[in-house]
């Protein structure tokens, strides 16, 4: 996994040890099992880590780290708009720094009144199983519209549901 200390060394940005990859097929993991708690809030990240060994925990990424993302492109906006473009695979990505902070200015889609997260284009992850929501495929991904990280299961029978995995608007781990 691909991390760094600071962002900036001669500002002393840190990174927090947040990791620069995103480990798609452990937010799967951790997320399905989330799940199958009664317990979790408004976002998984409250509970997903429960039931896993310490040693196998990693820190929100920086890609749904929006307040982190702001500060990267305050001081490398070249590296931060390039990893942004890498990470959200846009088909338009943002052209300077402007547009950059815009996207990450972006209410989220239940807060900007549409009813569901959208999939993009690039699935990250798919696994049919069946549990407590019964059989179907369980996709893990970003919203096209507001850039959240989002678990979305798709039932063979019945209406889809989606928990996001991180309030990724405010400086929490």
């Amino acid at each position: 996994m691909k991390t760094r200390v600071f962002l900036d060394r001669s500002r002393k940005v840190p990174l927090e040890g947040r990791p620069l990859q995103v480990d798609w097929a452990a937010l799967l993991h951790v997320g399905m099992s989330a799940t199958d708690s009664t317990q979790y809030g408004p976002f998984l990240s409250s509970t997903m880590w429960a039931k896993i060994n310490p040693r196998g925990r990693f820190l929100r990424p920086v890609l749904f780290d929006f307040p982190l993302l702001r500060r990267w492109l305050d001081v490398e906006p070249a590296k931060a708009m390039a990893y942004m473009r890498d990470g959200y695979g846009f088909l338009e990505a943002p052209r300077d720094v402007d547009e950059a902070l815009s996207m990450l200015a972006r209410d989220d889609c239940y807060t900007a009144g549409l009813r569901s997260h959208r999939l993009t284009h690039e699935q990250r992850i798919c696994r049919a199983d069946a549990g407590q929501w019964g059989a179907g495929q369980w996709v893990v991904g970003t919203c096209r519209d507001c850039l959240r990280a989002v678990l979305w299961l798709f039932p063979d029978d019945g209406e889809f549901r989606e928990w996001p995995f991180y309030d990724q608007s405010n400086d929490v781990a």
